[in-house]
């Protein structure tokens, strides 16, 4: 026997990976299309077609974001900040530590010049977008950073594949940056249904 309810990760999904206002409306609807004797998988169906929707709306109203977040974690000169003077006294004091000490000095090293770059980024960003205000600022970097050292302690580790060593310089400068900067944009930034709202007249 069909139950009244539908599935409940189904519809908590729908509440969570769909933006509010859209996400409102549809549950509504869909609730009643399954009330009018429709099944579960068929309700499973229109859930994760109207989340694959979703992302892809919201992949295209950010797909500038996206570029940008590419072109600027790209262009930083890491190469040229590697060999000057004050970068290389900085790091050859983190190779004389024991180790674990010298692992944990470098990947805060790696994640404090990248944190100096995202902030920059990010608030340029909000500022050209005119999106800026200073809690949407705090809360996206309160996710990024701490995904940023993630992502640099990750890449550390991953020095030791079977790569040349440019491609993994390059690789541990460049990713944790893109991924934080990204992510700061995605959270800091108007959504898909922000975006639409205004174009909307009430």
């Amino acid at each position: 026997m069909k139950s009244s309810q539908p599935p409940a990760l189904a519809t908590w999904l729908l509440d969570h990976l769909v933006p509010g206002g859209m996400s409102d409306a549809l549950a509504g609807d869909l609730l009643e299309q399954y009330g009018q004797q429709r099944s579960a998988a068929w309700y499973w169906r229109q859930v994760l077609v109207v989340i694959l929707v979703s992302f892809l709306r919201e992949l295209r109203v950010r797909s500038i974001a996206i570029l940008l977040a590419i072109a600027y974690s790209s262009v930083v000169p890491w190469r040229h900040i590697w060999i000057t003077p004050q970068f290389k006294s900085l790091s050859n004091f983190g190779f004389r530590l024991p180790w674990p000490l010298s692992l944990t000095y470098q990947i805060a090293l790696l994640t404090l010049f990248n944190a100096i770059m995202l902030v920059v980024a990010f608030g340029a960003y909000l500022a050209v977008t005119r999106s800026f205000n200073r809690r949407r600022f705090s809360r996206a970097l309160l996710v990024a950073l701490p995904m940023l050292a993630l992502a640099s302690t990750g890449l550390m580790f991953g020095m030791a594949l079977p790569l040349p060593l440019f491609l993994k310089l390059d690789l541990a400068a460049r990713l944790p940056l893109f991924l934080a900067l990204l992510i700061s944009m995605w959270i800091g930034a108007p959504s898909a249904t922000c975006v639409d709202s205004k174009r909307i007249p009430a």
